[in-house]
């Protein structure tokens, strides 16, 4: 008799358990944190577990451990996690877009909570930039909390290069542009970002320009006169990306994009890099074919969605 009330118990504690987690959930809980470390001490093997898709968030903790208001104000850091998993892993550094990560499984419920506890604490948050389903679906859950709007505005794709292909380059080569360059490399940066975001008040870019020339992590290439440039940043323990490449009007469709992208790709990858990585609109079938000519295979899209007033 003993014996089976034991086991009426225990069946009794399984069922009671899995009713309460289909009613309740995991227990999800959202938490924020006030410091880089103890934002990274929970998320950042979840981070590297794939450096190319996450590195614009570890890029961005990495450069938050130097100096925690470096994008101007205060970052939110947060996760939403059950006592087993993270499910969702959240960045955003006002006024820029939220980051949106989802390692685990509870993805609707998790985005239920995040949606609510950014209006609770009273975050203004402008867009989104995530995987696309996850972008989609918080996009609508926040919109509706807040009687806001969302529409997308880019469709972007990861890509990924191990090698560099053995293509020929246009005429001239690639310098290390510096302090001296620093009249040049403003105007075409301007022009990067409205070419990139339109006529926007957020400088994505020229913000961290004189950091960048003074680091000697912008490129030129350079014929007779600089003609195309690109960017080096946010490097991971494996791996480095490749942004801010523009060419003026005048000088494309000479391949000198191709060539500086080519020529800083491999330079990340002579100094120890394993792979390169960028981002790219899928918009643009012209980047898009070049990047792939150099090597890069697509790994991951994501989306942009903004969001605005009824």
């Amino acid at each position: 008799m003993q014996t089976e009330y034991l086991w009426y118990q225990l069946v009794y504690f399984f069922v009671t358990a899995r009713i309460t987690n289909k009613r309740w959930g995991a227990k999800m809980q959202y938490t924020e944190y006030y410091s880089i470390e103890r934002f990274l001490k929970i998320t950042e093997k979840i981070l590297l577990d794939n450096e190319i898709v996450n590195g614009l968030m570890y890029g961005i903790a990495e450069t938050l451990k130097t100096d925690i208001n470096y994008y101007g104000s205060d970052p939110l850091l947060a996760t939403v996690s059950t006592d087993s998993s993270v499910e969702l892993v959240i960045m955003m550094t006002p006024p820029y877009k939220i980051q949106i990560l989802a390692p685990g499984k509870n993805r609707g419920e998790a985005l239920d909570l995040l949606s609510k506890k950014l209006k609770e604490n009273n975050w203004s948050v402008p867009a989104v930039i995530a995987e696309k389903e996850i972008a989609k679906s918080f996009s609508a859950k926040y919109c509706k909390l807040t009687d806001k709007k969302f529409k997308k505005t880019m469709s972007l794709r990861i890509y990924e290069l191990t090698k560099v292909s053995d293509i020929s380059l246009s005429e001239g080569k690639m310098r290390v542009a510096t302090m001296d360059d620093y009249d040049l490399v403003f105007k075409w940066t301007k022009a990067f970002e409205k070419d990139c975001f339109g006529d926007t008040d957020v400088p994505e870019e020229t913000q961290h320009l004189v950091g960048r020339l003074k680091t000697g992590k912008l490129y030129i290439w350079k014929t007779d006169k600089p003609v195309s440039m690109a960017a080096r940043i946010r490097p991971t323990p494996h791996g480095e990306s490749v942004n801010l490449v523009y060419t003026p009007p005048e000088f494309r469709k000479k391949g000198y994009a191709t060539a500086v992208v080519s020529k800083l790709s491999q330079k990340i990858l002579d100094d120890g890099k394993k792979f390169c990585s960028l981002y790219t609109d899928l918009s643009n079938p012209t980047s898009n074919s070049i990047y792939k000519k150099i090597g890069y295979k697509p790994v991951a899209d994501v989306c942009d969605y903004v969001f605005e007033e009824i």
